[in-house]
């Protein structure tokens, strides 16, 4: 996937939340974010285990 600076993504996966939220702990659900790209780097996205830390090395919340 390529992106340009300004483009708008939208990530979406399934997270185990951590200690002390108001969830149990363990409690899995589907956690959306809306990014801008910041930067013109080529990012490749299949891998769904790096994909959020990724994402948040490159992009900005919008």
């Amino acid at each position: 996937m390529k992106f340009k600076k300004g483009d708008r993504v939208e990530l979406t996966e399934e997270r185990n939340y951590p200690e002390g939220d108001k969830l149990p702990k363990g409690s899995k659900g589907t956690v959306t974010e809306v990014y801008e790209y910041d930067e013109s780097y080529d990012i490749d996205f299949d891998d769904s285990s790096e994909s959020h830390e990724i994402l948040e090395k490159y992009l900005k919340r919008a």
